[in-house]
């Protein structure tokens, strides 16, 4: 069955059904080594070419994404329309290659967004963070768009030499592990996760001297007021009842001369492109409110200024490639996204399977694109 497959990359080249590697019986460390073989063998794949179906060249073409933000004139009311340009130019920038490899295990729950908390948690989507999840996620977050993002993160919250950093819903630790370094040994992180199973994660693999590890919820922060130089958020606001209390609590522990990061999607705007309108609208709505919230991101700025903040400082940032792959955020989310309507049965099975071969099709004939927007706030008190 389909649900327990990790695709081929030989198979899925050829257009043949994948090879059946029921990973959920698989031990971490032979799954690891599992996917990394499987990610030699893709780009052994694209040295090579693929014998089986001639792939035409791709030109070269830089993408510049670009939001028009636009606020009623009396800026009530809980969101703000929102409307994305992609202009194309050539030239050196994305490079489209041979290989289209999904990497991620069917069953489990996970996704970039789908961090639900374990226990004592108010969230609105009630989803629970296991073990698998957490590795799903830790994979997510290695892809090349993921990484680049969150370097655009840290320009944005500029963290400097000497500072203490609180991390809300820490996750892995991956950001840490980043911001770590930029702080220096006399700075330090804290991070926080209300996910055991995440934190199990985060120590093991994004440890170091100056980065402290806590298992909080984000209702329950009580580190004293004034206590932080920054404070970082992202993809958190979307599980809690109500974010507006939330970030208030944020605001209370950072210093009077620090600031707030907060980072949220915006789901609706989950954008594949395929030849089908109806089926992918029928998707990119289904899967929005997976885990609380789907328009958390473009309430974002109006929740911030109802909990109070002095100034918001607003970046829209989007996620865009044209590479159906592992290495792209994209490729892997379709299979969480295939997890989640399947397990809610949102849409049938025919439905996934049609909707994963024409993303696959896309690309084969150049027509494959995914976006999503995101959308940043940082809060001075």
């Amino acid at each position: 069955m389909f649900l327990n497959e990790v695709p081929n990359p030989a198979h899925l080249r050829a257009g043949k059904s994948s090879a059946r590697l029921q990973a959920d019986r698989i031990e971490p460390e032979l799954r690891d080594f599992v996917l990394s073989l499987h990610m030699h063998m893709a780009w052994l794949i694209a040295v090579r070419g693929v014998k089986e179906k001639a792939v035409r060249p791709r030109p070269q073409h830089r993408w510049h994404p670009f939001i028009i933000i636009e606020f009623g004139a009396d800026r009530q009311g809980e969101c703000f329309p929102v409307r994305g340009f992609f202009l194309p130019s050539h030239g050196s920038g994305c490079s489209v290659s041979a290989d289209r490899v999904m990497f991620l295990p069917s069953e489990g729950s996970g996704s970039e967004s789908l961090r639900a908390k374990e226990n004592g948690m108010s969230t609105m989507a009630g989803f629970r963070f296991d073990e698998k999840t957490a590795q799903q996620l830790s994979m997510i977050y290695q892809t090349e768009d993921i990484r680049e993002m969150q370097r655009q993160y840290r320009v944005w919250f500029d963290p400097q030499p000497g500072e203490t950093i609180l991390d809300v819903g820490c996750g892995t630790g991956v950001n840490d592990l980043a911001l770590s370094k930029l702080v220096g040994p006399a700075g330090k992180i804290v991070g926080i996760d209300n996910s055991e199973a995440m934190l199990a994660v985060a120590r093991a693999k994004a440890a170091a001297d100056n980065i402290e590890y806590r298992r909080m919820a984000v209702e329950e922060i009580d580190f004293p007021g004034d206590q932080f130089d920054g404070v970082v958020c992202t993809q958190v606001l979307g599980y809690v009842a109500d974010p507006v209390p939330v970030i208030r609590s944020l605001l209370r522990v950072v210093k009077p001369a620090g600031r707030v990061f907060i980072a949220e999607t915006d789901w609706d705007t989950l954008t594949y492109s395929i030849p089908d309108k109806e089926l992918q609208r029928k998707v990119t709505l289904s899967f929005s409110d997976h885990h609380g919230d789907g328009w958390v991101g473009r309430r974002l700025y109006n929740l911030c200024q109802q909990a109070g903040a002095r100034q918001v400082e607003l970046h829209p940032y989007v996620i865009h490639n044209a590479e159906y792959s592992a290495r792209k955020y994209g490729g892997p989310l379709s299979y969480v996204i295939r997890d989640y309507l399947l397990r809610t049965r949102k849409c049938s099975e025919e439905e996934v399977r049609r909707w994963l071969k024409l993303l696959s099709d896309a690309f084969d004939e150049h027509t494959y694109f995914f976006s999503l927007s995101r959308f940043v706030c940082i809060l001075r008190k």
